[in-house]
């Protein structure tokens, strides 16, 4: 009998306010995505593909989710979780190509102090994620990505892997706006007189 009475009066309720919830956070078209203009006060909304358990996350989607599950937010794998707008600003909109102009060093990230590859390490799992090697562990796991189109951020976290301090390396990818540091240009300028490879 207390058992019975304890399901009618606690448990049923409670699933039923439960079932309720769900409905309301998760109901509804959501395919689509929204976005607001701070200075006109206008909000817009974009389709987006539409969504199904059998679609293939994409890395935004599978960095949200790694945040949103995480015992502690500050672990997340692939986002950088900072309190601070102006680091959140400026890690949404600056440019790959700034940041290897702004960067004096030439190095491996997987060879970078212990700090530093706990700070970034979402930069580096991000960019494997996005080769489709998310298990790689060092830039040499990625090495034969670093001539592709899209692999600036590789160019960026493994500058010396990928030839960017080499000389005779092919010049369209030993530049800041293929992701390669000013430091690693400026190893490799004293020999790049020469034909490049």
């Amino acid at each position: 009998g207390v058992v019975l009475i304890s399901y009618f009066h606690l448990v049923q309720p409670l699933a039923t306010e439960m079932v309720s919830i769900k409905s309301a956070y998760c109901a509804g078209n959501q395919d689509f995505v929204v976005g607001a203009n701070a200075d006109t006060q206008v909000t817009s909304a974009l389709f987006s593909k539409k969504y199904s358990e059998d679609t293939e996350l994409s890395l935004l989607e599978v960095a949200v989710q790694d945040a949103a599950f995480a015992d502690d937010i500050r672990q997340a794998k692939y986002a950088f979780i900072t309190s601070d707008f102006t680091m959140f600003h400026l890690l949404r909109t600056q440019t790959t190509s700034k940041m290897a102009e702004a960067e004096p060093t030439c190095s491996n990230f997987d060879e970078a102090r212990a700090e530093v590859q706990a700070s970034y390490g979402f930069y580096f799992r991000t960019t494997a994620r996005m080769l489709g090697v998310p298990e790689a562990a060092t830039c040499a796991d990625l090495r034969q990505f670093c001539d592709d189109r899209e692999a600036r951020p590789l160019r960026l976290l493994c500058g010396p892997v990928c030839g960017c301090n080499d000389p005779l390396a092919s010049i369209w990818y030993r530049s800041s706006a293929q992701g390669c540091t000013r430091g690693c240009q400026d190893v490799a300028a004293p020999g790049a007189a020469g034909p490049p490879r």
